[in-house]
């Protein structure tokens, strides 16, 4: 149940697992933005779902 403290809890800890992960990605990587694909044009953009998918 979404209202539920355990519902809760682990979606808190699964957010700070991801928002670690990601900033880990960016600083090997050396990006300063993560943006869904599609989230940006007009600029270089590198791919890093297998590169996230592998630090989680």
């Amino acid at each position: 149940m979404k209202e539920s403290a355990r519902y809760i809890q682990l979606m808190e800890e699964a957010t700070a697992v991801y928002r670690a992960t990601l900033e880990k990605v960016a600083q090997d990587k050396g990006v300063k933005l993560i943006v869904e694909t599609g989230g940006v044009s007009g600029v270089k953009t590198l791919e890093l779902t297998d590169a996230i998918i592998e630090s989680l």
